[in-house]
C-alpha cells in the first residue's frame, strides 16, 4: 500500500503542472527516499560461535542492512558469569562492518568487508600474573582486558530456506590489548626466574594480529531489491 502511494506521488508529480525544476527536484527526492525505504534488504542474525569461545563466552546478535552492492553491520555481544562456571567474568562488545557485496547466482552472495571493533572482558581471580621481573601471586585480583582492532574478512552468504541464511568467513587483521589489575589482596611476590608458574600478562598494551573465521545465522526481514538474488 505505501509503495502505491509514492509510485502515485511520482506519476502524480511528474504530470502536474508545477514549475519544471521544482518538481523534477521532488520527483527525485522521493525516487531516492523510495529506494532506500522499500529496496534495501534488512536482516537480523545470531553468532553461534560466540557461546564456544574458551576464554570470553558470550550472546553476540547483530542487524544488518543491504542495498545495491553495499553492505553495513552492527552487532553486539554481551557475557557474563552465567556462561562461566565458577568464575566471576564479565564481557561486552560492539562491532561494526562495511561490506562490498558479490551476488552469485540466485541464492548466494558473496562479499569482502571491512570491521572495527572493541570489546572489554572483567575477571575475578585467584592466581597471579607478571609485573616487570617479578610475579605477583594474590587473591581475589580484579582484572580488565580491553581490546580493540580491524579485521578484513571474505564471506559468502547462502540461502538455505525461504527467509534464513547462512554466513560463512575468514578473516585477518590486527587489535591491541590494554590491561589493567584492577584491585588484588594478600599479594606474594616472586622473582620472574624459573617461571615454574605460568602467569597471566600484567598490566600494559599489546599487539597482535587477529585470525578470524566463523558462521552466522541471518533471518531475512526484507529481501528488498535482493530478492531476485533470495528468490523463495
Amino acid at each position: 500500500m505505501r509503495r502505491a502511494v509514492f509510485i502515485f506521488l511520482l506519476f502524480f508529480l511528474g504530470n502536474s503542472g508545477l514549475g519544471a525544476s521544482v518538481s523534477s527536484n521532488l520527483v527525485r527526492w522521493l525516487a531516492a527516499f523510495d529506494s532506500i525505504v522499500f529496496s534495501p534488504m534488512y536482516e537480523i542474525n545470531v553468532m553461534p560461535l560466540a557461546l564456544a569461545d574458551f576464554y570470553k563466552p558470550h550472546v553476540r546478535a547483530g542487524f544488518g542492512y543491504s542495498y545495491g552492492k553495499t553492505g553495513f553491520l552492527t552487532e553486539i555481544g554481551l557475557g557474563s558469569n552465567i556462561f562461566k562456571k565458577d568464575e566471576e567474568y564479565g564481557f561486552w562488545e560492539v562491532r561494526l562492518q562495511y561490506r562490498y557485496l558479490m551476488p552469485e547466482g540466485k541464492k548466494s552472495v558473496f562479499y569482502l568487508a571491512t570491521e572495527v571493533f572493541i570489546n572489554q572482558a572483567l575477571y575475578v581471580y585467584d592466581g597471579g600474573f607478571v609485573y616487570g621481573d617479578y610475579e605477583i601471586r594474590a587473591d581475589n585480583i580484579h582484572k580488565s582486558k580491553l581490546k580493540y582492532g580491524f579485521n578484513i574478512i571474505y564471506g559468502n552468504k547462502a540461502l538455505t530456506f525461504k527467509r534464513v541464511s547462512f554466513d560463512t568467513y575468514i578473516g585477518v587483521g590486527y587489535s591491541l590489548l590494554r590491561i589493567k589489575i584492577l584491585s588484588y589482596a594478600n599479594a606474594r611476590t616472586y622473582e620472574w626466574t624459573t617461571r615454574e608458574y605460568i602467569a597471566e600478562r600484567g598490566a600494559g598494551l599489546y599487539g597482535s594480529p587477529n585470525f578470524v573465521f566463523g558462521f552466522r545465522i541471518n533471518y531475512l526481514l526484507a529481501p528488498g531489491q535482493y530478492s531476485n538474488y533470495y528468490s523463495p
